[in-house]
C-alpha cells in the first residue's frame, strides 16, 4: 500500500495512528489529511524524532520510524528504537513553569528487579504539590505512585488491584474540586481483576483513592477524551453492547455518573470530539443525523447539550456534510474554530457560545473554495491578532493575522512571491514580536521574525547559506531570547540562540563534533535555562542545559556512566524542581530530580522493593 492509498483512506488509517502516538490531537489528525510530511513534521514536533536529512544509526528518523512501524505498507506497529525495544517513559505536564537552578540527584528507583523496566507511563501535578504516576514494581505490577519530590514522599497511593493483578492507572485528569471535602486531586483509568476498565479519583490518599464507576469494556480505546470543567469529568464512551460513542459526565460518584444524552441513536453514535473547556463550559464537535460534524456545547446536562449551530446545512441519504469544526482556541472573549460550508468552503470562524454570535470571520478564498487555514499547534496570540497560515489562491500558503473582523483579518506579508507559499510553521512569541520557520525560495527554511506589518516581517538569519534548509526547530522562547536546533551545513543540527538580528543568531555549541547531529530533541524551560536531550558522540541521549552561552551549555549529568543512553523525559515542574525519568545502566527507569545543577548527583535510595505506606 503506498502513501496515496492511505491518504485517500485517512479516517480508517488515522485511528491506527492515534493508537500508536497517543500524544497526537484528533485536529492534528485530520489536519494532516495523510500527508506523509505534514504528518512527520507533527510527529518531530510532539516526539522530537530527527528530520529526514540528520538521521544517524543510534536516532532513525522519522521517516525510518514510519517505514519500521509499516506505515508504507499499510500495516501498523510500535515504533522501534534501535537500541533498545523498550518504549519510551512519558512524563505529562498540566502546568509549565520556570524553575530555579540548584542540583540534580536520583529521587527514588522504586523497582526490585534488576532486568525489567520501571515504566512511569503517565503523570500529572496537582495543585503544584502531588506528581501522580503509574509506575511498576515485581511485586505490585503497575500502580498508582506519587512525589512530592522527596525521597519519603515519593510512595506507592494504592495497590487497586491486590493478589498478583496490576491496575494499570492510565488517562489521568486532573480536578480542582471532586467533591465538597476533596477539594483536589485526579480522574484516572484503572483495570480490576478481570481486566475490565473503571473510572477512578485520588486526592493522594490510600483512604481517598476509590472507584467511581464500574464499565463493562476491556478495551481502554473505548474510554477517551478526558476533560475536567469546574471539577466535573467529561469523557467518550463507546457503549460495550451498542457500539455507539457518547458524551459522558462524572461528579466523582457512581451515580452522578452517566451518559449526558444520547445524541445519534445509529451504531457508531455521535463521537465526541475536540472537548474543550471555554469559561466553564464545554465545547465539542458531534456527528449527529440531520446536520453531521458541528459545534455543540454542554452544561452537562442534557437539556443544556445544545448544536451551537448548523454550519454546513443539508444532507444527502446516510451521507451527513457537517461543518467538521477543529483547532479550537479561545482569545479574546470568543474562541476560534475552521470549519466548512457549502458556501464558502474551508475558512476561520469564532463564535461566543451562541448561534447568532457564531459567524465566519473572512471567506479568505472569495466562493466555495478553501483558503486551507492552519491553526494548532502553530498558533499564538500576540496581543489582540490571531496568527494562523493560510492559502489565498493567490499567494501559497502564508502568514495570516486577525483580530476577529473582516477588516483585520489579512495577509502579513508574501514571504514567498506566487503561489508556492512559505509554508510559516513553529510561531512562537518573544516581548512582542513573533518568530517562526518559513521558506522564502531563496534561502530554504530559515528563522524569520514578524511584528504584525509587511514592512517588520523580515529573515531573520540564513543559517544553512544557499537554498538549502537549516530547518530551525523547535523554537523557544528563554529569557528573552529564542534557542532552537539548526543545521547550517557544517555543524550538523545543534543548538542556536538569538536576539532577532542576524549578527545575534549564533551558535551556541558544536555538541556533536563536526558534520554529524547531536539529535537535539524534547525542549522544556527550568530554571531560566534550556534543557533539552542530546548525544556528543561519547555519551548517548542524555539530559542537557543551556543559558544561551557555550561555556553554560553541558550535560547534566551522564546516567548510566559510559556510552549508554538514560533515554531521559523532560522535566516537570514539582514544588520548584524538575522531576524526569531516565534509565539506569540495568535498563530500569528511575524518577530523578534536578535544579538545573550537575551538583548532588549520587542515587539516593535504590534496589530495595517498596511498601504501601
Amino acid at each position: 500500500m503506498n502513501w496515496d492509498q492511505i491518504q485517500g483512506d485517512w479516517k480508517q488509517f488515522s485511528g491506527k495512528v492515534k493508537e500508536k502516538w497517543g500524544k497526537l490531537t484528533d485536529n492534528e489528525l485530520t489536519t494532516t489529511s495523510g500527508k506523509r510530511e505534514q504528518l512527520i513534521g507533527v510527529l518531530q514536533e510532539r516526539y522530537g524524532y530527527a528530520p529526514v536529512a540528520e538521521s544517524t544509526p543510534e536516532l532513525p528518523s522519522m521517516q525510518q520510524r514510519l517505514s519500521v512501524c509499516g506505515l508504507l505498507q499499510g500495516t501498523f506497529r510500535q515504533p522501534v528504537n534501535r537500541r533498545r525495544s523498550r518504549q519510551r517513559p512519558i512524563i505529562e505536564s498540566l502546568e509549565v513553569r520556570l524553575l530555579p537552578a540548584v542540583g540534580f540527584q536520583l529521587l527514588k528507583d522504586i523497582n526490585d528487579e534488576p532486568n525489567r523496566d520501571f515504566v512511569f507511563t503517565q503523570a500529572s501535578i496537582v495543585s503544584g504539590e502531588t506528581l501522580f504516576v503509574s509506575g511498576f514494581t515485581r511485586t505490585l505490577g503497575t500502580e498508582l505512585w506519587k512525589s512530592d519530590g522527596t525521597v519519603e514522599g515519593t510512595v506507592l497511593v494504592k495497590d487497586i488491584v491486590v493478589g498478583g493483578f496490576e491496575s494499570k492507572p492510565s488517562q489521568f485528569a486532573r480536578s480542582d474540586s471532586l467533591s465538597t471535602d476533596v477539594p483536589v486531586g485526579i480522574f484516572f483509568l484503572a483495570r480490576d481483576s478481570e481486566q475490565t476498565y473503571a473510572l477512578w479519583k485520588s486526592d493522594g490518599s490510600q483512604e481517598g483513592t476509590t472507584l467511581v464507576y464500574q464499565f463493562a469494556t476491556r478495551n481502554e480505546d473505548d474510554i477517551r477524551h478526558l476533560t475536567s470543567v469546574n471539577g466535573r469529568l467529561f469523557f467518550t464512551l463507546s457503549d460495550v453492547l451498542r457500539g455507539n460513542r457518547e458524551l459522558w459526565i462524572s461528579d466523582g460518584t457512581a451515580a452522578g455518573t452517566r451518559m449526558v444524552t444520547d445524541l445519534e441513536a445509529s451504531y457508531s453514535g455521535s463521537d465526541p470530539q475536540e472537548l474543550v473547556d471555554v469559561n466553564g463550559i464545554l465545547y465539542f464537535t458531534a456527528d449527529v443525523t440531520g446536520s453531521g460534524r458541528e459545534l455543540w456545547k454542554s452544561d452537562g446536562t442534557e437539556a443544556g447539550t445544545v448544536l451551537v449551530k448548523d454550519i454546513y446545512p443539508g444532507g444527502l441519504g446516510s451521507f451527513r456534510y457537517g461543518s467538521t469544526p477543529t483547532g479550537l482556541v479561545a482569545g479574546n472573549g470568543m474562541f476560534y474554530f475552521f470549519a466548512t460550508n457549502s458556501t464558502n468552503g474551508r475558512e476561520l470562524w469564532k463564535s461566543d457560545g451562541t448561534e447568532a454570535g457564531t459567524v465566519m470571520v473572512k471567506d479568505i478564498v472569495p466562493g466555495s473554495a478553501s483558503s486551507q487555514p492552519t491553526l494548532t499547534p502553530w498558533t499564538r496570540f500576540d496581543g489582540t491578532d490571531l496568527y494562523f497560515s493560510a492559502d489565498d489562491s493567490v499567494h501559497g500558503q502564508e502568514l495570516w493575522k486577525s483580530d476577529g473582523t473582516t477588516a483585520g483579518t489579512s495577509l502579513v506579508k508574501d514571504i514567498r512571491p506566487g503561489n508556492s507559499g512559505s509554508n510559516p510553521a513553529r510561531l512562537t512569541s518573544v516581548d512582542g514580536t513573533l518568530f517562526f520557520s518559513a521558506d522564502d525560495g531563496v534561502h530554504g527554511g530559515e528563522l524569520w521574525q514578524s511584528d504584525g506589518t509587511e514592512l517588520r516581517t523580515t529573515l531573520v538569519h540564513d543559517t544553512y547559506p544557499g537554498i538549502l534548509s537549516s530547518n530551525p526547530r523547535p523554537i523557544s522562547a528563554v529569557n528573552g531570547q529564542l534557542m532552537f536546533a539548526a543545521n547550517d551545513g557544517v555543524h550538523g543540527s545543534e543548538l542556536w540562540t538569538s536576539d532577532g538580528t542576524a549578527t545575534g543568531t549564533r551558535l551556541v555549541l558544536d555538541i556533536m563534533q563536526g558534520s554529524q547531529s547531536s539529535g537535539i530533541s524534547i525542549f522544556n524551560v527550568l530554571g531560566g535555562k534550556l534543557t533539552f536531550v542530546a548525544s556528543d558522540g561519547v555519551h548517548a541521549s542524555q539530559l542537557w542545559i543551556s543559558d544561551g552561552t557555550a561555556t553554560g551549555t553541558s550535560m547534566l549529568r551522564n546516567i548510566p556512566p559510559g556510552s549508554g543512553s538514560s533515554d531521559p523525559s523532560m522535566p516537570v515542574d514539582l514544588n520548584g524542581q524538575g522531576i524526569f525519568t531516565a534509565t539506569n545502566g540495568q535498563r530500569r527507569l528511575q524518577l530523578w530530580k534536578t535544579d538545573g545543577t550537575p551538583e548532588r548527583t549520587s542515587a539516593t535510595y535504590s534496589n530495595s522493593a517498596v511498601e504501601t505506606p
